[in-house]
């Protein structure tokens, strides 16, 4: 998400470049290819012309995720900047002022929290809701359960092979037809649950979107997904 995310950035503020060099070093560029780093990268800044390079001997002193950004119009250098992927999607660019981020939660222990909505009589729920805004949070959470929706229904309708050097085979769609002789609800639980598992892990080894946290693979994701399937 952070490379994303800061081409998204450098393309918005360079509107005429005719081209686009990434430079990737540390961590970014000893797992690029494998995490589709290059992929996103070109995905992001296309129709342009993008050149990518991975870089593993520059020592990144700073973070170990770290990327330069050129931008070129007829040849020449007309914009560069660093960026730092410091986790979870979140950017920072060499050379500007980090913007503090507010806290949201007053209480930053569960501990608390959780004396807090015993002395209130709330639920965890309320106290999220009456935190952030009832509205604001149930409207993000619908756009993530929409795309918990989204990567399931992709994983289940692709076939082929995943992208990269081991050619594994997709096994999502086989798995969710691949009904069984004498297949009761229990397995059948069981057999649509493992289809949802290997949709969403094929779907993100293929570059598509995901529901990253908690971890893709959780069972509460795929569970609870069940209902859309066994209606």
């Amino acid at each position: 998400m952070g490379p994303k995310r800061a081409a998204n950035m450098f393309k918005v503020k360079n509107p005429d470049s005719d081209k686009f060099l990434v430079k990737l070093y540390g961590s970014l560029a000893l797992t690029g290819k494998g995490h589709l780093t290059d992929y996103i990268i070109k995905e992001t800044l296309y129709p342009i012309e993008t050149q990518i390079e991975f870089d593993t001997k520059e020592e990144c002193e700073i973070h170990p995720n770290t990327l330069d950004m050129i931008a070129y119009k007829n040849g020449e250098v007309i914009d560069k900047v660093r960026v730092y992927s410091v986790g979870g999607g979140t950017i920072k660019v060499e050379g500007t002022l980090e913007n503090e981020i507010p806290e949201i939660y007053k209480l930053t222990k569960f501990e608390d929290i959780k004396l807090y909505c015993l002395e209130k009589n709330i639920s965890l729920c309320q106290y999220v809701y009456e935190t952030e805004g009832k509205e604001e949070i149930t409207n993000y959470l619908r756009d993530v359960w929409k795309a918990m929706q989204t990567a399931i229904k992709n994983g289940l309708k692709a076939s082929g092979l995943i992208p990269g050097k081991l050619k594994l085979k997709r096994k999502a769609k086989e798995i969710y037809e691949q009904k069984l002789e004498n297949e009761n609800s229990d397995i059948r639980k069981n057999r649509l649950l493992s289809s949802f598992a290997y949709a969403v892990s094929e779907e993100n080894a293929s570059g598509g979107i995901i529901v990253t946290s908690p971890t893709c693979r959780s069972i509460w994701c795929f569970t609870s997904s069940i209902v859309l399937y066994e209606n």
